[in-house]
């Protein structure tokens, strides 16, 4: 009995000190979440871009932006609310394969078959950037889609030689249940008949340097960026730039070149230029044919 009691004891002591330690550290990541709005607090060394955490309504978010901070006499960091609500951490995505879709080069009718993944990391960076640009470089494509219930999916796709961006852009509406009739004439660049789908997808090309490792260049551009040029279609500057939010949210920082990653882009006029072209934005002058 005397043994038990020692024994609670000191777990009431370590739990106090805890209780204190929590309470005083003042310094941790603030989370952003994906909406912008402000998250909680974290005393965490490793957390990351890219980390899975729950809110307090037991919704998941994804880390979007960390920023180490250190408090001052009026900020008040609740660490112990966080930890108690059971918020978690370093729940880290990994690649998905969204489908496979039959490539068919336009000039020699030659087909491939295109593994589709919605992110990019270490783990499958290989496996996307497999287009031999030069010997120092590869490229790869993507399309982002916005869906009819407006989530949008970014799909990076392993062979870009023979498979276009139409045909992944057509699997992608064919999965979120678009009338065959649509997605089949989309398919074949037949946009009299597939041409609403214009309107719900961008095209990218990305370039990857061999010898660094490193993504060198993001640029908008595809048969269906210069069917949206040839028609006139524009988007609200909100679309675009949430195209490319998502774009660059699915791609691993750590294989973005410096002038790319963390969004650094935003700052060089030329690189908004090429991967938010102005035509293609309302109330700027449209590239029409």
């Amino acid at each position: 009995m005397k043994k038990r009691g020692l024994v609670l004891i000191a777990l009431l002591i370590l739990f106090s000190i805890f209780i204190v330690y929590a309470q005083t550290r003042n310094s941790g990541k603030l989370i952003l979440n994906d909406d912008n709005s402000i998250g909680r607090l974290v005393s965490s060394d490793n957390l990351s871009v890219g980390d899975i955490f729950y809110l307090d309504d037991g919704r998941k978010a994804r880390v979007t932006s960390v920023e180490d901070i250190v408090s001052d006499s009026d900020s008040n960091f609740d660490n112990l609310n966080f930890f108690a609500n059971g918020v978690l951490v370093h729940n880290k995505l990994t690649p998905k394969v969204l489908a496979t879709v039959v490539g068919k080069n336009t000039n020699t009718g030659h087909r491939s078959i295109s593994v589709v993944y919605d992110m990019i990391d270490s783990s499958n960076v290989d496996k996307v950037f497999t287009n031999p640009l030069s010997p120092n470089f590869r490229g790869t494509k993507v399309v982002v889609y916005k869906t009819q219930n407006g989530d949008y999916v970014v799909a990076f796709f392993t062979e870009s030689a023979d498979t276009h961006h139409v045909q992944v852009g057509a699997k992608l509406a064919e999965l979120d249940g678009w009338n065959k009739c649509v997605t089949g004439a989309y398919y074949e660049r037949n946009f009299e008949q597939g041409g609403a789908l214009l309107h719900d997808q961008w095209g990218f090309e990305l370039r990857w340097d061999v010898q660094d490792r490193k993504i060198i260049k993001v640029e908008m551009g595809s048969a269906i960026t210069n069917s949206q040029y040839g028609r006139g279609i524009q988007f609200d500057k909100s679309i675009m730039d949430d195209v490319a939010e998502n774009l660059f949210r699915n791609i691993d920082q750590s294989l973005l070149s410096d002038q790319l990653k963390d969004f650094n882009w935003l700052n060089n006029p030329d690189l908004v230029e090429q991967i938010t072209p102005r035509s293609l934005i309302k109330g700027n002058p449209t590239l029409t044919n």
